[in-house]
């Protein structure tokens, strides 16, 4: 068992980098010389692990260990050796997430899918930089495919490797040799980045800066809206799958114009886009339709897959056209269709033109 000093100078480099101070030292000394109890003495041990925890220089330390995973570089290095003007938020943004504890899932989130979050929470992603700068590659149509190619093949091996464990990279021109990873699972996930395009971005170091340029923002935008609403044609309320019990009064059955439709097995989408009167209600879902009289546009609409078994039914909200539509669209999931059971009703979702409603599974 080691010694006092001798601990406190493991645990400080373990979790800081950096050798303990005159000061922490000789305090770290003078508490234990005045506690004589063991547990008095294992509460000044703990106090060292909680003071060096909270410490930012316990996130610059094993920061590094992610950042050399992911391959962080302040230059480019190589022979060009230029620096990476604007990589180092993403240091100071993995710094944080140790120092904050914050969850891994949410850490992976936002480095994956940032710009799907809030806009605070944008400035994490993976670094991966091109293999050629813009300047080393040629003009020529085949060389530009080429870079393109490396560059997303730098994305997959910096991904795989640091969210999988897995060298996925092998896979690029064959079947792995070793791991069962094939040459489709690589071009699979490449699909996912294809979109992504490398480029150099500034980033306002400042978050107290960021954070009032962000709400003028905002508010220059809320004023904007409030100017377009002045020429927007009024809102109309959205649809419903399932009339609640308080609204059955305004409904009255209606068949589709061109008759019971169908819809073949299968994992094809289908979608209404229009928002007419009743006699030009779109035929996609198969079977009856039930309209709200009182209001044009919204209808219950009976849905058959025409197979039997466990099935999955996707239901979103979107928007064709001009319209403006309420905040209030409702979505329910009957399973008989029979309007005046409750018990099988399933609501989903209250949502807007902007999120989907969800998904729910039926029998």
């Amino acid at each position: 068992e080691a010694d006092a000093m001798t601990w406190l100078r493991r645990v400080t480099l373990d979790l800081t980098g950096l050798p303990p101070s005159l000061d922490e030292a000789r305090e770290f000394q003078s508490r234990l010389a005045n506690e004589h109890s063991e547990a008095h003495r294992q509460q000044v041990y703990a106090d060292v692990v909680d003071r060096l925890l909270a410490s930012e220089r316990y996130g610059e330390r094993w920061a590094q260990h992610w950042l050399d995973v992911v391959r962080y570089a302040d230059t480019h290095g190589f022979e060009v050796n230029t620096p990476r003007d604007n990589a180092w938020p993403y240091r100071d943004y993995v710094i944080d997430a140790f120092n904050s504890d914050k969850p891994y899932d949410r850490f992976v989130r936002e480095q994956l899918a940032g710009d799907q979050l809030h806009a605070d929470e944008a400035t994490g992603f993976l670094v991966a930089a091109a293999v050629l700068l813009p300047g080393q590659i040629g003009k020529d149509d085949v060389s530009i495919r080429a870079a393109r190619q490396d560059a997303l093949d730098e994305i997959i091996v910096g991904t795989s490797a640091t969210m999988l464990g897995l060298t996925l990279g092998c896979a690029r021109c064959h079947d792995h040799k070793f791991d069962p990873l094939t040459q489709r699972d690589y071009y699979a996930l490449q699909a996912f980045f294809a979109g992504v395009e490398y480029g150099d971005r500034s980033i306002e170091h400042s978050a107290r800066h960021g954070g009032s340029r962000m709400t003028r923002v905002r508010e220059r935008v809320a004023n904007l809206e409030r100017k377009l609403r002045a020429y927007e044609p009024a809102a109309f309320d959205g649809r419903v799958l399932v009339i609640d019990e308080q609204d059955a009064a305004h409904v009255q059955f209606l068949q589709t114009p061109n008759g019971p439709g169908t819809n073949p097995a299968g994992a094809a989408r289908g979608y209404r886009d229009d928002v007419g009167t009743s006699d030009r209600v779109a035929n996609l879902s198969g079977g009856a339709y039930t309209w709200w009289n009182n209001v044009a546009g919204q209808d219950v609409c009976l849905y058959r897959p025409g197979v039997a078994g466990r099935f999955r039914l996707w239901i979103s909200w979107g928007v064709h056209g001009s319209g403006v539509h309420t905040r209030d669209a409702r979505y329910l999931l009957d399973v008989d269709g029979d309007l005046q059971t409750r018990t099988d009703q399933k609501p989903l979702a209250q949502v807007d033109q902007y999120y989907p409603a969800g998904i729910a599974d039926g029998v």
